[in-house]
């Protein structure tokens, strides 16, 4: 959470703070994997990466795992990259409300499978390679909340009197999970 405290003379907005994004080739693996405990992997897969990029307004970097359950942030995009030994003519994720997702073969030998999703739905999915299905992923979505605003002045039905300044000081707390890049207030 960022929190930030702004006190606003009724007009003023602060600019937006470009965020770099952090990229990173991360298909490359020459160990074998180890499976996370509690996790069955099926027999032909060798080593793997899932990719997550959360979205951009996130500020959260890319970042890989080595779990097939995913615990992603709500609109984040997942990239598979798995490598078989032996070679399998067909890979699928199969999702719980039937949604099917084919890999592509990234070599000729078909020893390296590669698909991309934006993910935004919780559930659960499995691998299926050639003939063989894997045990149930989970997949959790991490939501993005809503920005709170807590006003501290003026306070609730302030009257502005004929003759006084008609100029109100507003101060108050902005907060959002992913932080605050800009702020503007109407008033009437």
């Amino acid at each position: 959470f960022l929190f930030v405290l702004i006190a606003l003379i009724i007009g003023i907005s602060f600019p937006i703070i470009p965020f770099p994004l952090h990229q990173k080739n991360v298909h490359q693996s020459s160990t074998p994997v180890k499976p996370v405990k509690g996790e069955k992997l099926l027999p032909a897969i060798t080593s793997f990466t899932i990719r997550i990029q959360p979205p951009l307004y996130t500020r959260k970097p890319a970042r890989t795992q080595k779990r097939f359950n995913l615990e992603v942030e709500e609109g984040a995009n997942i990239s598979w990259w798995i490598n078989t030994s032996p070679a399998v003519k067909n890979v699928q994720i199969i999702f719980n409300d039937s949604k099917i997702l084919a890999l592509k073969p990234v070599n000729k030998q078909h020893t390296l499978w590669t698909t991309d999703i934006i993910m935004d739905t919780p559930g659960f999915y499995q691998l299926k390679m050639d003939t063989l299905i894997s045990e149930l992923y989970k997949m959790e979505i991490l939501k993005d909340q809503l920005p709170a605003i807590n006003i501290q002045t003026p306070k609730a039905n302030t009257v502005i009197d004929y003759g006084e300044p008609e100029k109100v000081l507003l101060n108050a707390t902005v907060t959002d999970d992913y932080g605050i890049d800009e702020v503007s207030v109407a008033a009437t």
